[in-house]
């Protein structure tokens, strides 16, 4: 990338500060509740809103209206998030969301994903003004852009755009290559155990059957001083599975090829050394057995159902959860059946990894093809 900034440089090309006023116009959505629309799998268009995952993507919908449909090839905003996406094809929108429409042409996919990638490193600045304020600041904003004979380099911002796919593309070849995930293709045994057979019986068991007795972390939380040193820090949470960060203060460390179970009963399986919270409740449980990672990752799957029934009201801890138990799959002689359950985590795997393998595969091919 540094030597493509360099050749630009070399041709004529500079940097400069562009203001977003001069590049878009920012738009209110027409908007309805998510109750005006009929959601299906096979809906045409999407349905954006303010959340920052899916693309802001709340499901897809069929077709309501021309007045309440926004033009695609545009960028949406939802305004508690602030983070922007491209809408490559009409769609409709939820309420406190905007679109950016592009004042110049050409405008596409990996144009846009550049300009993405800028305004998302604004985001905390959007958001700490107030939301009706919202498009004045945005047009008043200055981004550094590729400008060539006084005008912007749109060449210049689709090539970046598209080595940089390249690059991450072959990263993650060699990636998969190295894991041994690049191979998606079930066994005959992957594919009974799927279908419900592999002939294994199931044996419900109490947690302090499996585990010893839960440790709690000795990490107070005003100590918290994350600053990408010393090892991992465990809180409570779903995002990120609880992980804030790293921190080097002084705490417990505990061992990798553990669960780590916190007080809303989310299970996580730990691959690495971490420090963990008190305040929040969370257990780090070992199992009794040397299980496989994923043996490990299968109990992780059983306990899924603790976080339907554990909440702020009724935290989790390990009094109450000794009186939860699992279904896992056993031998004859009652001893778990390690072989079924790594089986049946590695065909998940494969399944889930299969989309991501055949993606690679096409950009790989259209990459050929564009070199040649």
């Amino acid at each position: 990338m540094q030597e493509l900034e360099e050749n630009f440089k070399k041709n004529g090309g500079r940097f400069e500060k562009v203001r977003l006023e001069t590049l878009f116009d920012v738009r209110s959505n027409p908007q309805l509740n998510k109750n005006a629309f009929v959601f299906s799998e096979k809906g045409k268009y999407p349905y954006f809103t303010r959340t920052v995952t899916n693309n802001g993507i709340l499901g897809y919908v069929e077709y309501l209206d021309e007045k309440h449909k926004i033009p695609g090839n545009t960028l949406a905003v939802g305004m508690l998030g602030m983070q922007f996406f491209y809408m490559k094809s009409d769609f409709y929108a939820g309420q406190f969301t905007k679109t950016i429409f592009p004042k110049f042409n050409p405008f596409n996919e990996k144009i846009a994903l550049y300009f993405i990638a800028i305004l998302n490193k604004c985001s905390k600045y959007f958001l700490s003004v107030l939301v009706r304020d919202f498009e004045k600041i945005f047009k008043e904003t200055e981004i550094m852009l590729p400008l060539k004979n006084n005008k912007i380099s749109f060449e210049y911002i689709e090539q970046y755009v598209r080595e940089l796919e390249s690059e991450r593309v072959r990263e993650l070849e060699a990636y998969l290559i190295a894991s041994g995930l690049n191979n998606y293709q079930l066994t005959d045994n992957e594919k009974k155990i799927l279908m419900g057979g592999g002939n294994c019986n199931f044996k419900s068991f109490k947690f302090d059957e499996i585990f010893a007795k839960a440790q709690t972390g000795d990490f107070d939380i005003q100590r918290i001083h994350v600053n990408g040193k010393g090892c991992l820090y465990i809180n409570s949470g779903l995002e990120n599975q609880g992980i804030v960060g790293m921190t080097d203060v002084k705490a417990k460390i505990f061992e990798p090829e553990t669960i780590t179970v916190d007080m809303f009963g989310l299970a996580w399986y730990r691959d690495f050394a971490y420090k963990m919270a008190t305040h929040a409740h969370v257990f780090s449980l070992s199992t009794l057995n040397s299980l496989s990672q994923n043996c490990l990752l299968y109990l992780v799957g059983a306990m899924f159902y603790l976080k339907q029934k554990y909440n702020y009201n009724n935290m989790c801890n390990w009094s109450k959860m000794q009186q939860d138990s699992l279904l896992l799959p056993v031998l004859e002689n009652g001893q778990f059946d390690t072989a079924y359950m790594d089986a049946y985590i590695s065909a998940l795997k494969k399944l889930v990894i299969k989309d991501v393998v055949e993606f690679k595969d096409r950009e790989l091919v259209a990459m050929k093809q564009a070199v040649a």
